[in-house]
């Protein structure tokens, strides 16, 4: 719907919700982009770290254990906040949607990212530990868990709003990002079948 189509009650009523503060959303501040890099170099490590525990080690309590738990609560912030962080949508034809009230934003993130989000923040580390712990000895159940432990690499999907983020931020050239992303996807398929050949052979 066009700005010149609006009454002007709903005109006024919209430029109203945009002059309502709402001083706990998150725009571009300087720390977000710092905490955008903590992100991406959570992700990194989980890029290549989970195939390379799933495929040899097994689960217990120790400095990688706490590690992980470490980048599960930076994961779990991410969330929280996406349902705060204002959104700005390309609608064609060069217009740009800002949604910048709670209620957009939140609405936009749960029909986009938060599904996949919640499955990748899920304890499948923890669960594991309980089965390797004897607590559980159902051997079948035990290595399908092994195997959900793979799904923390849905937090992978992230990597496409950091590097959005960051080239809006730096002004990456296009050339430059096709690169990077490049050669990122070549090294981590080459580590994940070079996990999954150790893993079966």
């Amino acid at each position: 719907v066009l700005w010149a189509d609006l009454s002007v009650p709903q005109q006024i009523a919209l430029l109203r919700r945009e002059l309502v503060s709402h001083p706990w959303l998150i725009g571009s501040p300087s720390w977000k982009m710092w905490f955008d890099t903590l992100v991406g170099v959570c992700l990194f490590f989980t890029a290549f770290g989970t195939p390379y525990e799933v495929a040899f080690l097994e689960t217990k309590i120790d400095g990688l254990f706490w590690l992980n738990r470490a980048m599960d609560f930076v994961f779990v912030a991410d969330m929280l906040f996406s349902f705060l962080t204002k959104v700005e949508l390309d609608v064609g034809h060069g217009r740009v949607l800002r949604l910048t009230t709670p209620r957009q934003i939140a609405g936009h993130y749960v029909r986009t990212w938060f599904v996949l989000d919640f499955v990748s923040i899920l304890p499948y580390d923890t669960l594991g530990l309980l089965f390797s712990s004897g607590v559980i000895t159902n051997m079948k159940v035990f290595r399908t868990l092994r195997l959900l432990r793979l799904a923390k690499l849905l937090r992978l999907a992230k990597a496409s709003r950091l590097v959005k983020r960051w080239r809006d931020h730096f002004g990456l050239p296009s050339g430059l990002q096709a690169l990077v992303r490049f050669c990122v996807a070549i090294s981590c398929v080459a580590h994940w079948m070079s996990c999954a050949w150790g893993a079966t052979g």
